[in-house]
């Protein structure tokens, strides 16, 4: 696990890396694809800039890979301790992973936010994950259009039921 963790320090570091370049005009900082021919690689526009996905093929699998280290940092970052990543390693991977603006990686901090509270004791921490949590929500959903576009499509699959409709005619 702590290779693991490692590594996902690493694959942000690099993320942040790549957004910097992107901010400053340094392509080849972000753009990568001119120098390996990775088959998915791509830069993904969005955000503040770009949607950070670091060595990986797009900012969802970032979201998906690096949530574990998300919760092990924000646990740490919050809460003071030191075991797996110093509070400048945690801070990096907090800030890292939001600029991802992937959906999943907005999900991975929600059940963050769950899983602290069941932790800590639900009820007692109930009265704060669940303000927070409609505020990011609602943060996310106004400011981010990636985020918006797939709740969207979202509630069209599943409570407009758009494919029954589609398929029945």
């Amino acid at each position: 696990f702590r290779l693991y963790l490692k590594f996902a320090y690493i694959v942000c570091v690099i993320g942040l890396i790549q957004w910097v370049s992107y901010l400053i005009g340094f392509v080849p900082g972000y753009n990568w694809k001119m120098f390996l021919p990775l088959n998915k690689w791509s830069v993904n526009l969005g955000g503040i800039g770009i949607r950070i996905n670091s060595t990986l093929s797009e900012p969802s699998y970032f979201g998906t890979i690096i949530a574990p280290a998300f919760f092990i940092a924000a646990y740490e970052f919050f809460f003071k301790k030191d075991n797996f990543y110093t509070r400048t390693q945690c801070l990096l991977i907090i800030i890292v992973y939001i600029l991802s603006f992937s959906s999943l990686a907005i999900i991975g901090i929600f059940l963050s936010l769950l899983l602290v509270a069941i932790n800590f004791g639900f009820i007692r921490y109930v009265f704060l994950a669940i303000p927070v949590t409609i505020l990011l929500y609602s943060v996310a959903y106004n400011n981010m259009d990636e985020f918006r576009k797939r709740m969207m499509g979202m509630k069209a699959l599943f409570i407009d039921n758009l494919v029954e409709k589609e398929l029945s005619g």
